[in-house]
């Protein structure tokens, strides 16, 4: 009996999901991010805006708390991990608001995947940024590339990647 394309796919992702579970333990934030997407893509549905009104509330408490524009919050967490909480990037940044490991330690930030204290951390850290260069712009290059590039370059830096991210930030901001 010959297999459809369908039950070969279901097959080999069977297959897939047998892998990830017996690496679970080890790269567990990363696998759980993975098989979020996997299974919204095999329901045929788009990453979408985790609605949660704690994550709202959140954003609103740390935005406020930090003079932060609360659109500007949700734009970074929309840019950097599309709300997914426990989104980790091939650099290792972590949380919805994608903390560098040791950058979320300066913060205080034990757990970044808790989002309660990655927004903290997050929105802290955007503020010096801001504050520092005196500018949104620059804060969000600094915030995508690192301060010293932005240093590095006296300004946003030359990399499409940073480019991008600000101008996808500010349009999300604007937009949201």
């Amino acid at each position: 009996m010959e297999l459809s394309g369908l039950e070969i796919t279901l097959s080999r992702i069977r297959q897939i999901e047998s892998r990830i579970s017996s690496l679970e333990h080890k790269f567990a934030p990363t696998i759980s991010s993975f098989k979020t997407v996997l299974n919204e893509k095999i329901q045929n549905k788009e990453p979408s805006k985790n609605n949660d009104t704690d994550i709202n509330k959140i954003i609103e408490k740390y935005s406020s708390e930090n003079n932060l524009d609360k659109n500007l919050v949700d734009a970074v967490i929309k840019a950097e991990s599309n709300y997914e909480k426990n989104a980790v990037s091939h650099a290792g940044a972590q949380g919805l608001m994608q903390l560098m490991p040791l950058t979320a330690q300066s913060l205080g930030v034990i757990d970044p995947f808790d989002p309660e204290q990655n927004i903290s951390g997050g929105t802290k850290y955007l503020k010096n940024l801001i504050n520092r260069y005196n500018s949104v712009e620059l804060g969000l290059a600094a915030y995508n590339a690192g301060p010293h590039n932005v240093n590095k370059y006296g300004g946003i830096p030359p990399f499409e990647e940073t480019r991008n991210y600000v101008k996808k930030v500010l349009e999300l901001q604007k937009n949201p």
